[in-house]
């Protein structure tokens, strides 16, 4: 699939370590969570999606795969490139709160993903609501950011000199929150 470069994004943290004394201990994905709740800018709420979907938060992180959905295209790739650490905007398991309704518990698409994910050491996170709690919204934020930077100037289909003085942001539309 030539879709990677457009669904995966790869942060890859090479090397990641703490310090406690003399030794050196690999960060692991319960860990990066932490830091990542801590900076996020808005306050964690208990009631939310954003959780551990698959694998134990305490593996050791050797690479982080940032998603918006992590198929099994994006969890096959993720772990080709040794990324066990997969943070995923959408669901992983087909429904909002990544328990397939419907769907028995040996369904083959849904066992492959979650037997993939075992084998191979992976662990994956949601990150979602208080991704969107940001203001700006974080989604938004980014594709306006996408869009400006990597779609319209360097494509040449805008004059970078002439419009890069412009501001560009994120109208909400409807009701909700801006």
């Amino acid at each position: 699939m030539k879709t990677f470069g457009v669904s995966l994004m790869l942060l890859v943290v090479l090397g990641a370590t703490t310090a406690t004394g003399r030794d050196e201990r690999q960060v692991t994905a319960r860990e990066v969570v932490a830091d990542v709740q801590k900076q996020v800018g808005v306050e964690w709420d208990k009631d939310t999606v954003d959780t551990f979907k698959a694998g134990d938060p305490d593996t050791p992180v050797k690479g982080i795969a940032v998603t918006m959905m992590a198929t099994m295209d994006v969890l096959e790739r993720a772990s080709a490139k040794g990324l066990n650490f997969v943070i995923t905007h959408e669901p992983t398991f087909y429904a909002h709160l990544d328990t397939p309704e419907g769907l028995p518990e040996n369904d083959p698409v849904w066992a492959e993903k979650r037997v993939f994910i075992q084998k191979h050491g992976m662990v994956v996170w949601r990150f979602h609501d208080h991704w969107h709690k940001r203001r700006p919204d974080g989604i938004e934020a980014g594709m306006v950011r996408a869009l400006v930077k990597k779609v319209v100037f360097s494509s040449g289909a805008l004059d970078s000199q002439k419009f890069s003085k412009l501001g560009w942001g994120c109208v909400k539309t409807g009701n909700g929150p801006s």
